[in-house]
C-alpha cells in the first residue's frame, strides 16, 4: 500500500478554480505536479499497490478519519472486514 498525503497547494486541490490567479512559473509547476502524480498513481497501480490519496485539509480537519481510511484499506486488502 502506497499513501500519499498531498498538500492542497503543491499538487493543486481545485486547481482549475485559481490556476488564473498565478504566475506563469507556479501555473506550470502545480500543473506539472499535477500530471506527475496522475502518472505515479496509475504506474503503481498497474505494479498491483493500493494507493490512498489524502489532501492536506482532510487530514487537518478529520486525521482519525483519515487513518481509518487507511486502516480500513488495509482490512480489505487482508481480506478481513
Amino acid at each position: 500500500m502506497a499513501v500519499f498525503i498531498d498538500g492542497d497547494f503543491w499538487h493543486g486541490w481545485h486547481f482549475p478554480r485559481w490556476r488564473d490567479k498565478l504566475g506563469p512559473y507556479w501555473s506550470a509547476k502545480i500543473q506539472n505536479n499535477r500530471r506527475r502524480d496522475k502518472l505515479n498513481f496509475a504506474r503503481l497501480r498497474r505494479l498491483g499497490w493500493v494507493v490512498v490519496r489524502l489532501w492536506e485539509h482532510q487530514v487537518e480537519a478529520d486525521p482519525g478519519g483519515c487513518a481509518e481510511r487507511v486502516a480500513q484499506t488495509v482490512r480489505r486488502g487482508m481480506g478481513v472486514r
